[in-house]
């Protein structure tokens, strides 16, 4: 297996989209935020197989790294069927939205509890909550969302717009085409994903978050060891 490296600046989604880049490449590890003086710690030693994710350029990797498959990131972002990042990294809108921690009584759960400023939040929230019990723990990281939502299609339209102009015009007349011209309508929907894109980055919905689970952790109970008195007709002579 080659090394891909997948590079582009701070902020343009390699982290958040690590694990599918990793599915879509064929990788077997992730390394992030790799640099050149990386390589001196074994864990970033790169090895066949490994994806790459770094804000190097092109020069500096092919020169330390050679012989690799090297992406630029809107590429990659292009092949999982996300839109190409902003000139500059996309903005948090809200910082204090991200990197919440979650507890949960166990890793597969369908809800978890949150949202924690620190994983020792979690942890004595986590605690009280389970009430001697073992839970999880885990770090909610910023995903982006899909902002192509409409098919070539444009379903969503094209449907509300002939049930509109059906019930206007009954039985007697006809409001929409008896037959909507492809070329026409994946023109509709290109123009559509472009103006939504548009305001979803303007207002902050470009950004949810998943939970990170390869930084999760399980939280068992506190173990305390009790002095065991013994009653005064048990103990035997010498026994103070």
């Amino acid at each position: 297996m080659e090394i891909t490296v997948i590079h582009g600046p701070q902020a343009t989604g390699k982290t958040t989209n690590a694990r599918a880049f990793m599915k879509q490449y064929g990788c077997a590890r992730i390394v992030d935020d790799w640099h050149p003086l990386s390589r001196c710690s074994p864990r970033f030693q790169p090895r066949a197989g490994d994806l790459l994710l770094t804000s190097e350029e092109v020069a500096v990797i092919a020169k330390h790294v050679p012989g690799v498959r090297i992406i630029d990131v809107n590429a990659a972002r292009a092949s999982i069927g996300l839109c190409a990042a902003p000139a500059g990294g996309f903005p948090i809108i809200n910082p204090a939205r991200y990197g919440r921690w979650y507890y949960a009584n166990e890793i597969d759960a369908e809800y978890w509890h949150g949202s924690c400023l620190t994983r020792e939040e979690a942890i004595d929230r986590g605690r009280a909550w389970a009430k001697g019990k073992t839970f999880w723990i885990a770090l909610g990281v910023p995903a982006d969302n899909e902002l192509d939502i409409f098919d070539k299609s444009a379903t969503p339209v094209t449907l509300a717009f002939n049930n509109a102009n059906e019930a206007n015009y009954g039985q007697d007349g006809e409001g929409g085409p008896h037959h909507w011209d492809e070329t026409h309508v994946a023109d509709l929907a290109r123009r559509l994903n472009a103006v939504f894109g548009e305001w979803a980055r303007e207002h902050g919905y470009q950004r949810g978050w998943i939970l990170d689970f390869s930084d999760q952790e399980e939280i068992r109970p506190i173990l305390t060891l009790a002095r065991h008195i013994l009653p005064e007709s048990t103990k035997t002579r010498g026994q103070g």
